[in-house]
């Protein structure tokens, strides 16, 4: 029994411009329902490039109607996607098993924006910093970098007046130390009008001075992060310059009174000796944390199915109890053109554990449209696995508390 894999990292909004040398698809596993679950109304693509495929549970490839980077198709609960794009004249190529859902969380079609309508700004100046401090302002997704003034002791800001329920952040870093702030200024839901000036002051007892937790973890050098994530607000609280060693280190904490409910520290932590792996962990409360990472990712097994102009590749890869919720297999080729082959699964698309991960390069050339020379080409090549327990969540989402989300890579080449 296999189990098939993942979709990685966020790849929505990509749209191809010019032909492509490089198409590939992943094959389903065979402990999938024997009979396809019943048909959904259509969903509508959007962001997809200029040729897409699709493959319906039970179902056989078809090539969609793509019209301006959008494409509508009656689908299963599952579906699996093959779309291609070209980046910075690099052929690229992304095949995703998905469900229904995240193929529209990952294409969507509706206009958004991060920072939503503005209606206006509003301003003011920020005192309480010397040269060599840094500080900025955030309001509802939007920062400015204070600059000067004629006030040698006074910096001035500019912010966009929002829509809705927004709060407001000024943060410190001093000179003596720009790794971490040392002072904060919170204000929830100021709702500033259009033109109002609204000035801070880190001097003044509206500032205050950070609490601290440690985290430690243990094994490995890593680089370590801390951010605040507030609704559609995220800024750093802390961020190690270097690889630090195994142990406790310090991290900084807002005061309790100025949390709000759905705010979390965001805390990575990033080891690139040996196999680069890392373990970001979302928490509401900072209390002291032991991190620790997961074993190094076990290779591919590569097996040819067929060879034809192109050579068909199958991916075998190994489960790992720590990385269960998704794997992502890169194949990079530099000639003649250079061109990039993403495979990734969902494990809501895989839907049961199981001891192998399968992905494969089929042929497709029958499909209309379909790029000529569909596998891999002639020469050598390269591959980048990752494995990792979940996605890293959205920045519109609140994560759950407590999350901890661990990933790894490996790498390998093959000459021909």
């Amino acid at each position: 029994m296999t189990r098939c894999a993942r979709a990685g990292r966020d790849r929505r909004g990509v749209a191809a411009r010019l032909p492509l040398l490089l198409l590939a698809i992943l094959t389903g596993c065979s402990d999938g329902p024997a009979a396809p679950v019943k048909s959904e109304p259509t969903i509508r693509l959007c962001n997809i490039g200029t040729w897409l495929a699709y493959r319906n549970e039970g179902a056989e490839w078809v090539a969609a109607d793509v019209r301006g980077g959008a494409a509508e198709f009656a689908h299963t609960e599952r579906v699996t996607l093959a779309f291609t794009d070209t980046v910075a004249l690099r052929s690229y190529v992304v095949v995703e098993f998905l469900t229904a859902t995240q193929a529209e969380a990952r294409h969507p079609c509706a206009t958004t924006t991060f920072l939503g309508p503005t209606l206006g700004t509003f301003s003011g100046t920020l005192r309480g910093v010397v040269p060599g401090d840094r500080a900025s302002v955030l309001y509802g997704g939007a920062t400015s970098i204070p600059s000067n003034t004629a006030d040698s002791t006074a910096l001035s800001y500019t912010l966009p007046v929002m829509s809705g329920l927004n709060d407001l952040f000024a943060v410190r870093r001093s000179r003596a130390d720009t790794t971490r702030i040392d002072r904060v200024i919170v204000r929830r839901t100021p709702n500033p009008s259009a033109g109002q000036v609204v000035n801070l002051d880190f001097g003044s007892s509206e500032a205050v001075a950070p609490a601290s937790f440690m985290v430690s973890w243990n094994d490995r050098y890593a680089t370590l992060r801390e951010a605040y994530r507030s609704g559609e607000m995220s800024f750093p609280l802390y961020a190690s310059l270097s690889p630090l060693p195994a142990g406790a280190h310090q991290l900084l904490a807002l005061p309790g009174p100025l949390r709000a409910p759905d705010d979390r520290y965001e805390i990575s932590l990033t080891s690139s000796f040996g196999p680069e792996q890392s373990v970001t962990a979302y928490v509401r409360n900072p209390a002291d944390l032991a991190l620790s990472f997961g074993p190094d990712p076990l290779p591919p097994v590569i097996t040819e199915v067929a060879a034809t102009a192109t050579r068909q590749l199958r991916f075998d890869v190994p489960s790992q109890a720590q990385y269960g919720g998704s794997v992502e297999l890169t194949v990079y080729q530099s000639a003649p053109m250079p061109s990039t082959l993403v495979l990734l699964m969902t494990r809501e698309f895989a839907g049961v554990a199981a001891s192998t991960w399968s992905l494969a390069i089929p042929d497709l050339s029958r499909l209309p449209g379909a790029p000529v020379g569909i596998g891999i080409r002639p020469g050598g090549w390269s591959w980048q696995l990752e494995v990792a327990s979940g996605e890293l969540p959205h920045w519109s989402v609140v994560p759950p508390d407590g999350l901890i989300v661990r990933s790894a890579k490996a790498w390998g080449y093959s000459p021909e």
